[in-house]
């Protein structure tokens, strides 16, 4: 239960970063309109929006841990794509696809809890949001430290490491629960 609770607290925060930090994220290293940011954030949500419909028929293709997988790294590469680029269109295109990254975590891991804690599943969701819900907390109240004493432009590198993060813990899930649960 806490590890997968662990892989939310990543991806609650993950997605708040962008939520919250983007806009200023590219205010400041690519110089663009409010509006414009704001326009950039909007798709990103679309390519999460898109991403989760698509899920379904994903799911039925390939393994959750595959498609979990190959989503955190898309998130991981088109961070580092927007860390290294100057172009507004670039780092557009990388939020889309950040966003299509982040539509498997939640669905997956609840997948997961579902299957492990059927008899208790009210429960285990809801101790599992909370973990969630801290990590949110944490990973932003974090990172508002670090944007001020080092500057927004590391937003991309915190979204990696938190994609590390979130990359080891599945790893770990998966070791511990592959016998009690479909991956």
């Amino acid at each position: 239960m806490l590890l997968t609770g662990f892989f939310l607290f990543f991806q609650s925060g993950v997605e708040l970063l962008i939520n919250n930090w983007t806009t200023t994220f590219l205010q400041n290293k690519l110089a663009v309109t409010p509006e414009k940011a704001l326009y950039a954030l909007s798709f990103q949500l679309v390519g999460l929006t898109v991403a989760r419909l698509l899920l379904g028929r994903l799911l039925k293709k390939f393994s959750s841990l595959v498609v979990l997988t190959v989503s955190l790294l898309l998130i991981a590469v088109s961070n580092l794509v927007m860390y290294n680029t100057s172009s507004y269109n670039v780092a557009f295109i990388a939020l889309i696809l950040t966003g299509a990254g982040l539509a498997g975590g939640f669905p997956v891991i609840l997948g997961y809890i579902g299957q492990l804690y059927a008899r208790l599943s009210g429960t285990a969701f809801s101790i599992a949001f909370v973990i969630a819900l801290t990590g949110n907390t944490i990973i932003n109240y974090s990172f508002g430290l670090v944007q001020a004493q080092y500057g927004i432009q590391y937003l991309p590198v915190a979204m990696v490491l938190c994609i590390i993060c979130m990359l080891i813990v599945l790893f770990v899930i998966r070791n511990n629960i592959a016998s009690r649960v479909k991956l």
